[in-house]
């Protein structure tokens, strides 16, 4: 694995909080709000192991209840802004004032490779963005190495243009795009990252610990789904 060279550089988590109810909300036709929480927690420790792989500073930015509950090393801040675009707008803005790149993550990629992460913070030494985009049309990563405020404004959060309308916004800017990946948010890409897991488990510990213990329950309301499932 290539060495980050650069000490200026640092990883944003953006996630929900211990907010009951709030978290993995797509998936409770089948958990129930303790599940949905240990899922929402395993997803969240996952994605910071990763940053810690990589031995890079990493900040968490929370929307909701931070009490978190497991040890944790990593600075919280509370997300500021109206919507998705303002709190990252303000989360990078804050951030370079005292790093020269920054890649922000959420935590619903819990099997993403960590070298996916490294690869987009290397790109950031000759490139101004550097983008990661979801199969559903979001991203799971983006990263700059200079602000470039456009590309959080206009954006149609939570919908399948996300990524495109980014690209759009980084026309004429130095762009690295990442291989796509998924986010788990409803039931068959809960299905597909069972699956994928059992090739390489240790990819995502924390998930597939949870996936062990509630697999089996899940199964008495999945037989239908899991059926169907793509191979």
């Amino acid at each position: 694995m290539k060495k980050l060279s650069s000490k200026q550089i640092t990883i944003l988590v953006f996630t929900k909080g211990t907010d009951f109810g709030q978290v993995k909300t797509r998936l409770r036709p089948f958990l129930n709000d303790l599940q949905s929480m240990e899922l929402h927690l395993a997803f969240l420790q996952d994605s910071l192991e990763k940053i810690k792989s990589l031995n890079i500073d990493g900040y968490l930015y929370v929307v909701g209840d931070p009490n978190f509950h497991f040890k944790n090393s990593f600075p919280i801040f509370q997300q500021n802004g109206n919507d998705l675009g303002s709190r990252l707008h303000n989360a990078f803005e804050a951030q370079f004032m005292n790093h020269d790149r920054i890649v922000v993550i959420g935590t619903d990629s819990p099997d993403l490779p960590t070298e996916r992460i490294q690869e987009a913070l290397l790109s950031l030494q000759n490139h101004d963005a550097v983008i990661g985009p979801t199969e559903d049309g979001g991203y799971y990563l983006l990263g700059l190495s200079k602000m470039i405020p456009t590309v959080f404004e206009t954006i149609p959060w939570s919908t399948n243009e996300v990524f495109q309308k980014t690209l759009e916004k980084l026309h004429g800017y130095k762009t690295h795009v990442l291989e796509s990946h998924y986010d788990v948010d409803v039931i068959e890409d809960l299905i597909k990252l069972k699956k994928n897991l059992e090739k390489e488990k240790s990819i995502a510990p924390f998930t597939q610990k949870w996936l062990d213990e509630n697999w089996n329950a899940l199964t008495l309301r999945l037989n239908d789904k899991l059926r169907n499932a793509p191979e």
